[in-house]
């Protein structure tokens, strides 16, 4: 099919203040509504399906882009604390420091990748919420130029109300999901850098 290769980039206001000059995203979306960010965030490819060390690291693209935008403009998580480590990321809740909760799928068919699964979904929800965070503060401080509000709206574990939980979810909704957080993540981008250049 058609790609489309949008690439997004977050440039930090110093060297210092995250010892690294930008984050930058590669976002490949396709006609169906499959896409794939860096080495491929989602389950559906052009190809078939995208093995989880792709959708691994793409999710750890996308939580040291949430943690460096939110150090960026001195956005403290309410609730969570995102560990971005590449494709092994992980998420912890401030109300349990002592679990981390992973950012990072199997295709494991073993009892122990169930209780992990709900872990990966847990761990999902949670950075949502941290986007819906950063999200809130860009809405509250609007620039010239860039839409008021985000195209998809963030409610509870969904996005424009298809669900990020992997778990009893279809693989092309939950690849629909993951497509519409990162085109917020690309408004969100374009907020930061309004925000810096003016």
């Amino acid at each position: 099919g058609h790609i489309v290769l949008l690439t997004l980039a977050a440039e930090l206001g110093g060297a210092a203040k995250l010892c690294a000059a930008a984050v930058a995203m590669n976002i490949r979306v396709s006609l169906g509504h499959q896409m794939a960010i860096g080495a491929g965030l989602g389950r559906l490819a052009d190809a078939g399906i995208v093995d989880w060390a792709e959708t691994n690291g793409a999710l750890g693209q996308v939580a040291l882009l949430a943690h460096t935008l939110s150090r960026a403009h001195r956005i403290e998580f309410t609730h969570h604390l995102l560990l971005p480590m590449g494709s092994t990321s992980r998420i912890v809740p401030k109300s349990d420091a002592r679990t981390a909760y992973e950012l990072y799928g199997s295709s494991s068919l073993s009892l122990t990748h169930v209780f992990s699964g709900r872990r990966f979904d847990k761990g999902l929800a949670m950075l949502l919420a941290c986007v819906r965070e950063l999200l809130g503060h860009a809405e509250a401080n609007p620039r010239v130029g860039v839409p008021a509000r985000p195209p998809h709206p963030i409610d509870r574990d969904a996005v424009d109300g298809l669900p990020v939980r992997y778990q009893l979810n279809q693989e092309e909704r939950w690849t629909r999901a993951l497509k519409c957080l990162l085109v917020d993540l690309k408004w969100l981008l374009a907020w930061d850098a309004a925000v810096k250049s003016g």
